[in-house]
């Protein structure tokens, strides 16, 4: 179902499964094995901005996220286009948390990342996909 009315970056949360020593103090909110992240605290995100991904990897290698890759994300990272989020098969799917009243990406966390490290902090709603 799509969702027509703004969606604001401070109201989308990450999760990560996180099975490494990792400092977790800037975590949203903990759920039962994941924690949840503001974009701007995600590993993603941080270590798009510090250039260090050791820790990006640390998370795919350790959660067994084998459709991942650091090559992967950094050939997406220099040939992303924002225009590409309008296809539908690139939207970044986000589900309503029903507690927090915040969406939590279910899909799309390097895009989402990369939008942010662009500096693109005002989003547009056809970019999304909400599951309800």
């Amino acid at each position: 179902m799509m969702n027509s009315q703004s969606i604001l970056l401070n109201d989308i949360l990450v999760r990560h499964w996180i099975l490494f020593d990792y400092d977790i103090k800037d975590a949203y909110q903990k759920e039962s094995v994941h924690y949840l992240f503001k974009v701007k605290d995600s590993i993603h995100y941080k270590s798009l901005i510090s250039g260090d991904y050791s820790d990006y990897i640390k998370l795919i290698q350790t959660t067994n996220q084998q459709e991942h890759s650091l090559d992967s994300f950094l050939v997406l990272k220099e040939n992303f286009n924002v225009d590409f989020l309008s296809d539908e098969s690139n939207k970044i799917h986000l589900q309503l948390h029903p507690f927090l009243k915040k969406y939590v990406v279910t899909d799309g966390v390097h895009r989402l990342s990369i939008l942010l490290y662009n500096g693109i902090t005002e989003l547009n709603p056809d970019w999304f996909i909400v599951q309800q």
